[in-house]
């Protein structure tokens, strides 16, 4: 199973999309799954550009982006301002160092991951974990992990939020064909408060 998991700067984590291995979906495979979820099943059960691309155009609805309050997407590729063509691509070897789900949320979700699974079982001796249980395993850990704390490290670890285009050296970036870090530069975001940053993974 595949979970597209996104987090804002300044506000809750958006609600997980949860891709399952298989081609027909059940509602059972739903059971307990975060409040607000949406699913999508693919063989593979990996995340596919027909999954992923309805669901960054969906986040408005949650996030009611719009001209007075702006908002950048961080695909760990790039990043993307809403109702703005293009986007800002991100140097040569760098996507790694920009993205605050790695470098705050990922950790922790997959410690509490394997906790909720061992806690259950050892409360069921004798049986497996399935598939119809991922959903409310992984809304337990899922829980602990999606906090406001979390999200802020993960940001100000990026540089993103707040802007500090210091915080890599060159020497974290010895592939890169410039030989330059990467930076985020200050004229990239809004000073606005009401602006925001999410990024998906």
């Amino acid at each position: 199973m595949t979970v597209v998991t996104c987090m804002s700067l300044i506000g809750p984590f958006i609600p997980p999309l949860l891709v399952f291995p298989r081609k027909n979906f059940k509602e059972e495979l739903m059971s307990g799954s975060p409040p607000g979820s949406s699913h999508a099943c693919h063989p593979s059960g990996w995340i596919q550009s027909e999954i992923f691309f309805p669901v960054v155009s969906s986040f408005q609805q949650t996030y009611k982006a719009d001209k007075r309050r702006s908002c950048y997407l961080s695909t760990g590729r790039a990043l993307f301002r809403h109702q703005e063509p293009g986007g800002h691509y991100l140097p040569p070897y760098s996507s790694h160092k920009k993205q605050p789900l790695d470098k705050a949320f990922m950790g922790p979700m997959k410690i509490f991951c394997c906790q909720e699974i061992e806690k259950w079982l050892r409360s069921h001796p004798g049986r497996f974990v399935a598939i119809y249980q991922t959903g409310e395993l992984f809304d337990n850990a899922y829980e602990r992990a999606a906090t406001g704390e979390i999200a802020v490290n993960g940001f100000r670890a990026t540089g993103l939020f707040p802007c500090d285009k210091n915080i890599f050296r060159p020497y974290d970036f010895p592939l890169s064909s410039e030989g330059k870090c990467c930076s985020c530069e200050p004229s990239c975001f809004d000073k606005d408060q009401r602006s925001a940053i999410i990024q998906f993974c």
